[in-house]
């Protein structure tokens, strides 16, 4: 299973911005994870946004927590064949109006409403996926395998 990656955003994650996420769900794994979160250590970090992709349960879940504090309230939806074990996907999460809106390959998939200010996102951190290349322009793009 792959490590856990962390990228810096230098100029946060703000309204209208978007991050594009492709990859390949492992054939050996059961769940990977997309956070935005504010420090660069996670275990230290508020986690605004907690996207779990739960492929080998066919379910993906919404959260945020707040350091040093419990989970809040999870969000989560049926995905059947959304992601699928050694099939490649791509992730889009758009932050609209103080909602993450998320597709995955091209269909509207979740809309997760903001807990906490999104003025907190500082890093983007993925867990579970094995990552060949990232890309910071106008939006951010991070290429999986």
């Amino acid at each position: 299973m792959a490590n856990a990656y962390t990228w810096h955003l230098p100029d946060g994650f703000k309204d209208g911005d978007m991050v594009t996420i492709k990859g390949l769900a492992p054939i050996d794994g059961t769940v990977f994870s997309i956070n935005f979160i504010s420090d660069s250590d996670f275990d230290s970090s508020d986690v605004i946004f907690h996207m779990a992709c739960r492929y080998r349960h066919d379910q993906i879940a919404f959260n945020t927590m707040n350091k040093g504090e419990n989970w809040m309230s999870e969000e989560s939806y049926n995905q059947t064949g959304t992601l699928v074990a050694g099939k490649r996907f791509i992730i889009l999460i758009v932050l609209k109006r103080n909602r993450f809106m998320v597709t995955t390959n091209g269909t509207h998939f979740a809309t997760f409403n903001v807990r906490k200010s999104n003025t907190y996102i500082k890093y983007l951190y993925i867990k579970h996926l094995k990552t060949l290349d990232s890309e910071w322009k106008d939006r951010y793009h991070v290429y999986c395998v």
